[in-house]
């Protein structure tokens, strides 16, 4: 009886996620997010004493990143990343 007095329509075709909101200085948010992870990662090489190896993982962060972006889910990262900031 419920599921006869249920109608429901999904488009599976739409991204659905909500826009992160990039702070003013950035072109768009894969720039941000881009900045955000190479700051990361030359933070932690620079702590790790490993700046040789710094290209081969930033070759692989670009292409990860360009990933990301053309699967449109930039925002969900940066809406990840922003939670986790709030927490720590």
């Amino acid at each position: 009886l419920i599921a006869d007095m249920c109608n429901g329509e999904f488009d599976f075709n739409t991204i659905h996620l909500p826009q992160y909101e990039i702070p003013s200085g950035y072109e768009d948010n894969r720039e941000y997010l881009k900045t955000l992870s190479l700051e990361g990662l030359k933070k932690r090489f620079r702590n790790n004493g490993m700046a040789a190896e710094l290209k081969v993982y930033a070759d692989r962060l670009e292409y990860e990143l360009d990933v990301i972006g053309c699967m449109v889910y930039t925002d969900y990262y940066l809406i990840v990343w922003d939670f986790i900031q709030k927490l720590a």
